[in-house]
């Protein structure tokens, strides 16, 4: 069996016998498709001859991963796949994740059209800081001792630890 994709002609050759038939009708302007044929001699087991019983094909798919990341690169939130025919549009998004702030896209454009190879969108965030002033008053008269600006990532309790000592 051959497959002529510039003229759209897919010919069967058994022994000296040849069958050629125009699927341009069924492939259209599609531009990647599989192929599945079926066939059987029926009834008739030693006949030399097939009978087309099943002709099918599918337009190739192509998939989309949106990854997002922090700006080091970690996984932040759960990836999303998409999927769908070639040459069709796809359309990825930013996601509003807690403690993070978008700050750009790498990779694959964040809305395009789906190709034969798999695409990957990458979002990056970084990564909000909260701030903690500290003061340190003295509990007899009351004056101000030091005072300490500490910073680290919001949405991590319990994360930022300071020894509260005068040193």
């Amino acid at each position: 069996m051959t497959y002529i994709g510039a003229t759209k002609t897919m010919s069967i050759t058994y022994g000296t016998q040849s069958w050629t038939q125009d699927v341009s009708a069924f492939v259209g302007t599609n531009q990647a498709m599989s192929f599945s044929i079926a066939a059987s001699t029926g009834a008739n087991m030693n006949l030399q001859q097939l009978r087309n019983v099943e002709f099918t094909y599918t337009v190739a798919q192509g998939s989309v991963i949106a990854n997002y990341v922090d700006d080091q690169g970690n996984t932040i939130a759960p990836s999303v796949t998409t999927s769908g025919d070639i040459t069709t549009a796809y359309t990825t998004e930013q996601k509003n994740i807690p403690g993070y702030t978008y700050q750009s896209s790498n990779g694959a454009a964040q809305a395009g059209n789906y190709t034969v190879n798999d695409q990957t969108v990458n979002y990056v965030y970084t990564r909000n800081q909260g701030t903690i002033d500290v003061t340190y008053i003295d509990q007899t008269t009351g004056q101000v001792l030091t005072k300490k600006d500490l910073s680290d990532g919001t949405n991590d309790p319990g994360e930022l630890r300071y020894d509260a000592r005068l040193n």
